[in-house]
């Protein structure tokens, strides 16, 4: 999620979470994809999805993945816990 504009992407993140929150969600899925042509998770998106699932389960709600695409292929956060 590194970027020029830092500020995006938090603005992003907090759009479709509060989207999941003001829909009563029990459960969420965070997915995004990976342009530069590799979907191993990178630190930032080991980092955010850590962030993002600590605050959520405060508030009784479940993260069942994060996964990261590039084309045809995905690579699940969760699964490398």
């Amino acid at each position: 999620m590194a970027n020029q504009n830092k500020g995006y992407p938090q603005r992003l993140r907090e759009k479709f979470l509060k989207s999941g929150l003001d829909h009563a969600a029990v459960a969420l899925v965070f997915v995004h994809n990976h342009p530069t042509g590799n979907p191993k998770p990178n630190q930032d998106d080991i980092s955010i999805t850590k962030k993002l699932k600590e605050a959520v389960e405060a508030i009784d709600v479940s993260v069942h993945d994060h996964p990261i695409f590039l084309g045809m292929m995905f690579v699940l956060l969760q699964t490398m816990d």
